[in-house]
């Protein structure tokens, strides 16, 4: 009875609307997906030009080839790619500097920053501290002692709230500082700890960012047992076999036949199970998690006027591509076959193909999965094309930033347009020139083989014998000709073809040169080689170029410091003082509670000019010249000074090794101890303290710097 009351109630309703009523969520995240298809058919043809550029970079140059297999039968001088790579190592060749940087406050309310106010306060209240110890002496001897004058309790009064306020501000100061050294080793330490490195992974990303125009990187926290849709296509720890089991034990309670004893499926549960209770030491990491999406995987509300910060966006979306078991262990929802099929290239999977498909291969087919950031909303939504519910239910981002965004976007070449915010970039702005450099270096080469030598002769004189001799005849062989008679000429019987000469100002690409300096910045003698311009030219260049490097280089370091300054925010805000104590050490300060207002007075920023490739012969000239000047300042520390010259020099040697701040100079230490010379006169023990010095420059020592020559005396005849 029950049966048959079901099927009246759902008697007239179709099925489109029985699955509505049990998927609520069917409508809103249809409207989700359409914002992103939308939005995706929007900047297609954008997304087509990055990946033509990073097909046109790979060597694919010419029309209508497919790969880079068939380059051989056409000229390719890849200009393009040896320019990404000498920009790549101009920009990102080294780790950058992290340094702490406090937010400029007024810590004294009444200290006025000068340590003589505090010293004086100090003697103050000694003199109030003797003069209430001679008042307490004289009465124990019973004698009355004079009453405290007003003026000198209001100046002790003052001078009591003058070094509470100091030493409050000086304490508040002091636990910043420490801090900020705490949030630099924790920094440290989890760059350290990226995988794949994060050197490495940064220029790749700069590659990224000269190839298509716009590179992102996506900052995030990983905790243990957290997957994530990024963990799918990289080594993280851990996690990723866990979920792997959750995933195969849940299918197995579903599926057993699929699950039979006989099955691989079966072994390899049994074997992950095996590994994961007997492995005593297990990779378990949390922290910082730098994610690289590609360029054409950040979709972008089509309202955005500029990618940096994504102003007047409303919502941006990360696109996934994963299989159906992928999606079960990171999200534990299946899916089954309710999804749009797609192949590992992201092409949409129609039924035709489907059918022609080995069932296993169409079972492995990848879903599109859209990670959407509202940020009208303030939440995150999780959505798979064709899949009528969500896979994460709508929520507000566990992670908190100022700002709401967790993608950080670097730009080289950006532009002001109106319909278009996506930048050029190296590649596209080389193109033109790398095309037409092929294309003349493809006729000189069509040009020399069709100006090769060659013969013609009149028809019937030579037979195929005779034909084939001369073709294939050896250095200073002797020809027999059938056709040749006694008086015949030859050279009347055989005579050369005419060809055009080949001219190499035809062929020139001096002015292709120009175009790409002009362009990008990149002139002949970077790339390789010289056109043999002159040294004033050259280096005018030159210096065009490093100052159009040195501009991207400060684009990236203002990339780098955003970064910087989210993730310290975020280590503030996520990390427990429990982790940073086991990183940093016991000495290790950090926020207990109020770790968000700390994160807005305190942060993260990367030195300028760290990330770059150093000029080295500048730096070492500046130390050079400012040196004099430092060596006059009084209080100057002096192994700060050798830390400093290291630095320049780029020396690997370790001054903590060497340096010992109670012991003087090694000039200082060779003055005091010289060999006797037997003679008070030329003694140096015997001349006072400068007599080892005198000694070194009579003896031709010139390290000690310009002396002037002794002037005769002269005696004062008034004396």
């Amino acid at each position: 009875m029950e049966m048959d009351n079901e099927n009246i109630e759902n008697d007239g309703l179709s099925e489109e609307t029985l699955e509505e009523e049990s998927n609520p969520n069917r409508q809103q995240v249809e409207a989700r997906i359409k914002w992103v298809t939308k939005a995706k058919t929007h900047w297609q043809d954008t997304f087509n030009d990055m990946r033509d550029n990073m097909k046109f970079a790979r060597g694919i140059q010419w029309p209508g080839q497919k790969d880079s297999k068939d380059k051989e039968t056409r000229y390719i001088a890849n200009v393009v790619l040896r320019h990404l790579r000498q920009r790549e190592a101009a920009l990102y060749a080294k780790n950058p500097t992290a340094v702490a940087k406090r937010r400029e406050t007024l810590d004294f309310t009444i200290y006025d920053g000068n340590m003589d106010t505090v010293m004086q306060a100090q003697q103050s209240l000694m003199q109030m501290q003797q003069m209430q110890m001679q008042m307490q002496q004289m009465a124990a001897q019973g004698i009355q002692p004079p009453p405290m004058d007003p003026a000198m309790m209001q100046m002790v009064e003052q001078a009591k709230l003058l070094i509470e306020d100091y030493q409050i501000g000086s304490k508040y100061r002091t636990k910043i500082t420490a801090m900020g050294k705490t949030l630099e080793i924790v920094w440290r330490h989890q760059i350290g700890e990226q995988i794949p490195p994060f050197k490495r992974s940064m220029k790749h990303l700069v590659l990224r960012a000269l190839t298509t125009g716009v590179g992102y990187v996506k900052l995030g926290y990983h905790r243990f047992n957290e997957p994530r849709p990024e963990d799918a296509t990289r080594v993280t720890d851990l996690t990723e076999q866990v979920a792997a089991l959750e995933a195969m034990q849940a299918e197995a309670q579903e599926d057993e036949a699929h699950y039979s004893e006989e099955s691989a499926e079966l072994s390899d549960l049994k074997d992950l199970t095996t590994k994961l209770q007997s492995d005593p030491e297990v990779f378990m990491r949390e922290g910082l998690d730098f994610d690289y999406p590609k360029s054409t995987s950040i979709i972008v509300d089509p309202a955005c006027y500029d990618l940096d910060g994504f102003l007047g966006a409303r919502w941006v979306a990360q696109e996934f591509l994963l299989t159906a078991r992928q999606i079960q262990e990171t999200y534990k929802v299946d899916i089954d076959d309710k999804f749009l099929k797609h192949d590992d290239q992201g092409a949409e999977f129609t039924e035709e193909a489907s059918e022609n498909q080995p069932v296993d291969q169409v079972k492995d087919t990848h879903a599109k999965v859209y990670e959407i950031w509202d940020k009208h909303h303030g939440q995150t939504y999780t959505v798979c094309e064709g899949y009528p519910d969500y896979l994460v239910a709508p929520k507000t981002p566990s992670i908190k930033l100022e700002r709401f965004w967790p993608f950080f976007t670097l730009i080289f070449n950006s532009i002001e347009e109106e319909k278009g915010v996506y930048p050029p970039s190296d590649v596209s702005l080389i193109k033109p020139m790398q095309v037409e450099r092929n294309l003349m270096r493809q006729r000189v080469r069509e040009h020399r083989d069709a100006a090769r030598p060659g013969h013609v002769a009149s028809r019937g004189r030579l037979d195929e014998e005779d034909k084939s001799k001369l073709q294939n005849r050896q250095a200073h062989d002797v020809v027999e000709l059938n056709g040749l008679a006694e008086q015949d000429d030859i050279r009347r019987i055989i005579q050369p073809i005419p060809t055009s000469p080949l001219d190499p100002n035809q062929y020139e690409t001096g002015p292709l040169d120009d175009d790409l300096l002009k362009s990008v910045g990149s002139q002949e003698a970077v790339l390789g080689g010289s056109s043999g311009a002159s040294a004033t030219e050259s280096s005018i260049g030159e210096s065009a170029r490093l100052s159009s490097i040195g501009s991207n280089i400060d684009d990236l370091d203002d990339f780098l410091s955003d970064i910087t300054k989210s993730a310290s925010h975020m280590l503030f805000t996520e990390m427990s003082t429990e982790l940073v104590v086991e990183i940093a050490g016991r000495g290790a300060v950090w926020p207990e509670l109020s770790g968000p207002d700390v994160a807005r007075d305190l942060w993260l920023e990367v030195r300028a000019g760290s990330s770059g490739r150093p000029n080295k012969a500048a730096e070492i000239q500046n130390m050079e010249r400012i040196m004099p000047f430092l060596l006059q300042i009084p209080g100057l520390k002096p192994k700060k000074l050798a830390e400093k010259l290291m630095e320049r020099l780029d020396d690997r040697m370790d001054i903590d090794e060497m340096y010992d701040a109670n012991l003087p100079s090694v000039i200082s230490q060779n003055g005091q101890s010289q060999v006797s010379t037997g003679d008070a006169a030329t003694d140096p023990n015997q001349q006072g303290p400068e007599g080892a010095s005198k000694t070194a420059v009579n003896q031709g020592d010139t390290n000690l710097g310009p002396r002037m020559p002794e002037q005769p005396r002269v005696m004062d005849p008034n004396r």
